[in-house]
């Protein structure tokens, strides 16, 4: 915990860094007048893609999964960018589609790590549009399985909603729809060398990388 902020109005938040330094995630507390605080994420890799987003709520690293979790522990977020190398595809390919295979593809990959008794039925695959007003582009991919688990039915599910962010990279974040919704909405990106360091440094000048 660290306290941020000019010296009229300073606010006391949480924030993560990467292990490389090059991702930011940091938990602002509810305002005076609101119920819910916010969570802003800063990818600041030059080299690759640099992207921001945030969403609503109370926010905390697990430290186990690598994950941001609600703190109620009743929802996670993970989020990443692809190039179209990375993800395989031939150049002006629909990265939408090659990233919606690619979660088709881990997902069986998953059910097949399962033993026999906790995988009873072939997955079912939907994708459909995420209905963004801003991204008309944005598709939700969901896809689940009837198993068994300690004995009992048990249904397998992943969700995830995947966007073309900028020419050559597509962004997928794994939530409940409406923080995955909220994420999709307020991605944005940044041409500039240094990527978010100068807003960072200007808006948290005491924010210190660990």
């Amino acid at each position: 915990m660290t306290v941020l902020g000019d010296s009229t109005k300073p606010v006391k938040v949480q924030y993560w860094f990467s292990p490389d330094k090059k991702e930011l995630y940091l938990a602002l507390p509810p305002a005076p007048d609101q119920t819910s605080g916010h969570l802003y994420y800063f990818n600041s890799d030059a080299t690759r893609l640099c992207y921001t987003f945030t969403v609503s709520g109370r926010w905390v690293l697990d430290p186990a999964t690598g994950v941001m979790m609600s703190k109620d522990r009743g929802s996670s977020l993970a989020q990443s960018a692809d190039s179209v190398g990375e993800l395989g595809v031939e150049e002006n390919s629909n990265l939408v589609d090659a990233k919606v295979r690619w979660f088709q593809d881990r997902f069986k990959a998953g059910r097949k790590e399962l033993p026999a008794s906790q995988s009873s039925s072939e997955p079912v695959f939907e994708v459909e549009s995420c209905n963004s007003p801003s991204r008309p582009s944005c598709v939700k991919f969901k896809a689940t399985a009837e198993g068994q688990f300690a004995g009992m039915p048990a249904l397998q599910v992943m969700r995830a909603m995947i966007v073309e962010v900028a020419p050559g990279w597509v962004f997928a974040i794994e939530a409940k729809d409406d923080v995955a919704l909220e994420a999709i909405e307020s991605l944005s990106t940044t041409s500039d060398p240094e990527c978010y360091g100068p807003f960072i440094r200007e808006q948290f000048p005491q924010l210190k990388e660990r």
